[in-house]
């Protein structure tokens, strides 16, 4: 699953939840164990999107806007982190998280 591999997403490397199958998670960001039932997909998407809009001084890479950027590292001038289809299925997955997964 994309969002679980740290070198594409980077999701996993800020946030943590229910995924033991990862061994080392961030912390630096919220747990998403639960986001499901604290954001709907569209909140979520739109976070994944450019969380820039929620939150002027995020340290979330824009994950599908280019705008703004400075300093933006070889492999990702000119595109986007992620793609609008791959934007859609992990906003899918975290809204299904909402705290029940064992």
């Amino acid at each position: 699953m994309l969002m679980l591999e740290p070198q594409e997403s980077l999701c996993v490397l800020c946030h943590s939840g229910p995924f033991p199958e990862i061994p080392f998670m961030g912390t630096l960001a919220p747990d998403l164990s639960d986001v499901g039932s604290r954001l709907s997909i569209d909140e979520i998407r739109a976070r994944i999107i450019d969380n820039r809009a929620f939150n002027p001084d995020t340290i979330m890479p824009p994950f599908l806007s280019q705008e703004g950027l400075h300093q933006v590292g070889p492999r990702w001038a000119q595109t986007s982190i992620l793609t609008e289809q791959e934007v859609e299925d992990i906003a899918t997955f975290l809204a299904s998280l909402n705290g029940d997964q064992p």
